[in-house]
C-alpha cells in the first residue's frame, strides 16, 4: 500500500502546483514520491502505480469534468462520472503507466542513463498527452511555472517542455538524495542537485536578459474584450440567439467615445450565419461606424459548397465581412462524432474541422484566431504566426465548465504569448477575459461570473521565435533519447 500511497501523494502534490492553487514551487519536486516508489518495480507493478498516478492527479485537477459532461451532455451523474473516468484513463492513464513502465526500467540501470533518460521519457510521455487520440495537453508540468516570468522565458526555444524537463531532473535527483545511498552514491546525488540548481539559476538569468531586452514597444492598437456572462448554450431558439446577440451590441456601445480598432466578442455569440443573415450583420456593420473598428465575433458558418458547418469566427467592418476562420481542433463527441459514434456525441456535434491555418485580415496586421480550448495546443498558434498573424486572439465559451477550468485555461494560454512573442488576447463567454503581453506578463482581467467590457492596448509583432520556426524538435529529441536510454537498459530486479 505504500508504493500505491506514494504514487498517489505525487499526483497530489502537482496538483496543488497548478491553479486553483498554484503553489508552483512544487512542480520540481511532485515527482519526488513517485520516482521513489517505481524503484526496483517490474513492469506490472510500475503500471499500476502509473495508473494511480495518473487518476489521482486527473481527479485532482479536472474534478470538474463530471459536472459539465451532464450539462452539455444532458446524461445521467453515473454516466457522467463513467464518461471522465474513460476520459481520464485516455488521456492521464496511458501516458503515465507508459512513464511509470520505462522510469521503472531506468531506474535499476546506470545513474547516468537514468539522469537523462527519466526526465526525457517524462518529456516523451507529455508528447503522448499532447499529441494522441486528438491530443489534450491540459496542464502539463512546466505549465505550474506560468507566474514565474523569468523562467518560462525558455519556452521561445523549448516551449513548455524544458520546464517539464527541469522539473523531472531536479525531482530525480531530490528522490537520490533522500533515498539510502552508500557515500559515493550520495555524492553523486548531491552534485546533481546542485547541477540542477545551476541549471535553474542560469535559466532565471536567461530569462531576466530576455525581459530587459523585449522592452515593450508602445502598445498602438487599443482593443476591447466584450464579457456578457451569458453561456450562449446550444442556442436552441431564435430568442435566445437574438438575447445573446442583444447583450453583446448593449455591453460593447457602452464604450461611448472610445474608438478601439478591435472589438473582441466570445465564442458562439453571433449565432447566426452572418454571410447569409443580413439583420445581424446590417447591426456590426452599424457598430463599426458608430466605434470606427472591426468586431471579431464567434458563429456557425457553412460551407457554400459542401455544406458542412463550421464552428467560425468573423472579422466584422463597415463594409460586411472581412475574413473568417472555421476552427481546426473540434473538441471529439462534443463538437463531431469521431468513428461516427452518434449515439455518444452531443447532438449537436455535427461540425466539420477547418483544412487551414487562415489568419484573419485587419488594418492593424493580420489576426490569428484560435476558438476555445484551440489555445491549448502550440502548433495551432505556430502555424497561425508562420502565416503572418500579428495578434492572437481567442475567443472561448467557458460558460459549460467550472470556473477552476477556466483560470487553468488562461494559465496555460501565457505560454502561447511567450513561444510565439505575440500579444494574446481573449474574451469568454463568462470569463476570464484578459490580455498577455508577449513577455506573459498577465495585463487587466475580466474575472469569473462578471460581465464589462475591457479596454486593454497591445502592439502587433513580426519576429519569428526559434519554437515557431522548429516547432517541438527539443521535446521529440527528448523522446528519442529516451528510446535510446531505454534501449541500454535491463529489466529491474523485483523488489523483495
Amino acid at each position: 500500500m505504500i508504493p500505491l500511497a506514494a504514487a498517489a501523494l505525487s499526483a497530489a502534490l502537482y496538483a496543488a502546483a497548478l491553479p486553483p492553487w498554484s503553489v508552483d514551487v512544487l512542480a520540481p519536486v511532485a515527482l519526488v514520491p513517485l520516482l521513489l516508489a517505481l524503484r526496483g518495480r517490474r513492469a506490472l507493478a510500475a503500471a499500476l502505480l502509473g495508473l494511480v498516478f495518473a487518476l489521482t492527479f486527473a481527479i485532482a485537477t479536472v474534478w470538474w469534468l463530471p459536472a459539465m459532461l451532464v450539462h452539455f451532455f444532458a446524461v445521467s451523474t453515473p454516466r457522467a462520472i463513467a464518461g471522465a473516468l474513460a476520459v481520464y484513463l485516455l488521456v492521464a492513464g496511458l501516458p503515465f503507466a507508459l512513464f511509470a513502465i520505462g522510469a521503472a526500467r531506468l531506474l535499476a540501470g546506470s545513474r547516468r542513463l537514468a539522469y537523462a533518460g527519466v526526465p526525457a521519457l517524462w518529456v516523451g510521455a507529455e508528447l503522448i498527452r499532447a499529441d494522441a487520440f486528438t491530443g489534450l495537453p491540459w496542464e502539463l508540468l512546466g505549465h505550474a511555472l506560468f507566474r514565474r516570468l523569468a523562467l518560462i522565458q525558455v519556452a521561445e526555444i523549448t516551449g513548455v517542455y524544458g520546464l517539464s524537463f527541469l522539473c523531472a531532473w531536479t525531482a530525480l535527483a531530490v528522490a537520490d538524495v533522500v533515498r539510502p545511498l552508500g557515500g559515493a552514491g550520495r555524492r553523486a546525488a548531491l552534485a546533481t542537485l546542485g547541477l540542477a540548481g545551476l541549471v535553474w539559476t542560469a535559466l532565471a538569468g536567461y530569462g531576466a536578459w530576455r525581459l530587459d531586452a523585449l522592452a515593450a514597444p508602445a502598445r498602438s492598437m487599443p482593443v476591447a474584450l466584450v464579457q456578457a456572462n451569458r453561456a450562449p448554450a446550444r442556442q436552441t431558439s431564435l430568442l435566445r440567439r437574438t438575447e445573446t446577440f442583444d447583450a453583446y451590441l448593449s455591453l460593447t456601445r457602452s464604450l461611448g467615445a472610445r474608438r478601439p480598432d478591435l472589438i473582441v466578442w466570445p465564442e458562439n455569440t453571433a449565432s447566426f450565419y452572418l454571410d447569409r443573415d443580413a439583420m445581424p450583420l446590417a447591426a456590426l456593420e452599424r457598430l463599426t461606424v458608430g466605434t470606427d473598428s472591426v468586431v471579431l465575433v464567434g458563429g456557425p458558418r457553412q460551407d457554400d459548397a459542401t455544406g458542412a458547418l463550421h464552428n467560425a469566427a468573423y472579422a466584422v467592418g463597415t463594409h460586411g465581412v472581412l475574413g473568417r476562420y472555421d476552427k481546426r481542433h473540434l473538441v471529439p463527441f462534443a463538437e463531431y462524432a469521431p468513428f461516427d459514434l452518434r449515439a455518444w456525441s452531443a447532438p449537436d456535434a455535427t461540425f466539420a474541422a477547418g483544412t487551414e491555418a487562415s489568419v484573419v485580415p485587419h488594418p492593424r496586421g493580420s489576426l490569428g484566431v484560435l476558438i476555445c480550448y484551440e489555445i491549448l495546443h502550440p502548433d495551432l498558434a505556430r502555424d497561425l504566426v508562420r502565416h503572418g498573424a500579428r495578434l492572437l486572439v481567442n475567443i472561448s465559451n467557458d460558460g459549460w465548465a467550472a470556473p477552476t477550468a477556466a483560470l487553468q485555461t488562461f494559465s496555460m494560454a501565457v505560454f502561447r504569448a511567450v513561444e510565439t512573442r505575440r500579444w494574446v488576447v481573449r474574451a469568454a463567454t463568462t470569463g476570464i477575459s484578459g490580455a498577455i503581453a508577449p513577455t506573459g506578463q498577465v495585463g487587466p482581467t475580466l474575472a469569473n461570473d462578471t460581465a464589462g467590457v475591457l479596454p486593454v492596448d497591445v502592439a502587433p509583432l513580426d519576429s519569428l521565435t526559434p519554437y515557431v520556426r522548429v516547432g517541438d524538435l527539443f521535446a521529440w529529441s527528448c523522446a528519442l533519447a529516451a528510446l535510446a536510454a531505454l534501449a541500454g537498459t535491463r529489466a529491474p530486479r523485483v523488489l523483495a
